[in-house]
């Protein structure tokens, strides 16, 4: 169906990444994954690990493309097409937030694949490694715009590529791993949780300046209250010791209400 040569074209955005420096080969897919196409590691909302500024960055993807897909034809019915390779057109690397015109921001990074020319073939494995320098300057979350092109064969009409596909829903987050929040523990505060991305767990930093009882909720992206917990805050420091293990990968939203005031902010989960 359309639906999944999409998820197949969504594939094929890690393997854009490649595209500055396709005559390296300094990667080696993950064998667990072979055969289980997709892209590992992998997450619901497209993130990639975060960046530490002024840290080197790099990151190995897999990437495992299935042999064939099916397309529902309109006037034809459901075809099966072999998948030949997903290609490399460009990348547009990394842009300003909100921004889909495809003119990069000064964030360096360069990108190494396996195979070398970056052309991924069906029914087999692959990989990338992203690389990079981040610094102050570019701490914050920011989309990859990539464009793929499959190349498949139809049974009657041949080898053919399809219409190129514009992948915009990869981000990656850089931040101050080294930073420490200091909270005001005279007023109600709300502090990043840490780390963000979490995996397995996280910890919540608030201050009230009374003791209360406050409202701690997460939200998905649909806007579903996936926790709900109420805490008994002390006046000054609280802390919120967070599981993620029971939330899928993504992107989620926190909120604390002291009664008055509704303090909200954005999680990513990275794995269990």
């Amino acid at each position: 169906m359309m639906k999944k040569l999409l998820s197949i074209l969504m594939i094929g955005t890690c393997a854009i990444f490649a595209a500055q420096n396709a005559n390296a080969q300094a990667c080696t897919p993950d064998p667990q994954f072979a055969g289980d196409p997709g892209i590992y590691p992998d997450s619901a909302m497209g993130y990639l690990p975060a960046a530490c500024s002024g840290d080197p960055y790099a990151e190995t993807i897999t990437v495992v493309l299935p042999s064939d897909t099916t397309v529902n034809f309109p006037g034809v019915g459901v075809v099966t097409l072999v998948m030949n390779y997903i290609k490399v057109d460009s990348a547009k690397v990394i842009v300003a937030a909100g921004d889909t015109s495809g003119v990069p921001a000064d964030i360096e990074f360069t990108f190494e694949c396996s195979p070398s020319n970056c052309e991924f073939p069906g029914g087999a494995s692959g990989c990338l490694q992203l690389n990079g320098n981040p610094t102050s300057a570019d701490e914050g979350t920011w989309p990859l715009i990539v464009y793929v092109t499959a190349n498949v064969t139809h049974p009657l009409l041949g080898t053919f590529d399809a219409p190129q596909s514009i992948i915009a829903n990869y981000i990656i987050t850089i931040e101050n791993c080294g930073a420490v929040e200091t909270l005001n523990t005279s007023k109600f505060e709300v502090g990043q949780n840490i780390p963000n991305p979490a995996n397995g767990s996280t910890t919540i930093n608030f201050t009230s300046p009374s003791p209360s009882t406050v409202d701690f909720k997460v939200y998905n992206m649909l806007g579903m209250v996936v926790k709900n917990n109420k805490i008994d805050a002390v006046s000054g420091l609280n802390k919120v010791n967070f599981n993620t293990n029971e939330l899928a990968q993504g992107v989620y939203v926190y909120s604390i209400t002291n009664g008055n005031t509704t303090i909200t902010k954005r999680m990513v989960v990275s794995g269990k």
